[in-house]
């Protein structure tokens, strides 16, 4: 039998594997929760520059009609 192996059987290794895969199983759920904040994110993002685009053009449609108002 190989050294590897006989390690492998060791109670010591078996509370590690034990350790690793709780930890794994109390993790999982919150790392589904990733792709959906990085979704939430770039969705805020978009929102955000849409709302500065509106108001950017808000402004220049006002400019616009005040210049168009004074040369009249």
């Amino acid at each position: 039998m190989s050294a590897s192996a006989e390690r492998d059987d060791s109670p010591e290794a078996g509370s590690r594997f034990r350790f690793v895969r709780t930890l794994l199983a109390y993790l999982a759920p919150w790392w589904m929760l990733v792709p959906l904040i990085a979704y939430a994110l770039m969705h805020f993002q978009e929102q955000a520059q849409l709302a500065r685009v509106e108001i950017r053009e808000r402004e220049i449609l006002e400019t616009r009609s005040t210049a168009f108002e004074q040369a009249l």
